[in-house]
This record gives C-alpha cells, structure tokens and sequence, in this order.
C-alpha cells in the first residue's frame, strides 16, 4: 500500500551532543539526540501535522 506524505526530505542523519548535567568528579555529561537539518525540520513539519518522510542513501542503505 503506498502512503502520501506531504514532506520528504533528503540528506544525512547527524547525533547532535547536548550538556546534561555534571558527573560526580565535575565532568561535563551529555546525552545523545537525533539532530540534522533535514530531521530537525521534519521534527518541526510533524508537530505542525504534516505528513512527512526521510529517505538515505548510503553503502549500508540502499534509498528507503
């Protein structure tokens, strides 16, 4: 069954770092979020209620 989206987006998946907190020797701690332009902007489109989709490519992946 083929499914409508009204945004596709192209490109690569980035882990975007962000502080959380202090270990107990002082050491900055941070946790791993899913981030890159083109994520970040389907994030945003779904919220708004677009239908939206990503597609890759990679040695890995065929496009998906």
């Amino acid at each position: 069954m083929e499914e409508k989206v009204d945004i596709v987006a192209l490109g690569e998946l980035l882990i975007d770092f962000t502080e959380a907190g202090h270990s107990q020797d002082g050491r900055k701690l941070f946790e791993q979020n899913p981030g890159g332009a083109p994520a970040n902007l389907l994030t945003v489109a779904s919220h708004f209620g677009y239908r939206t989709s990503f597609s890759i490519r990679s040695k890995i992946f065929p496009i998906v």
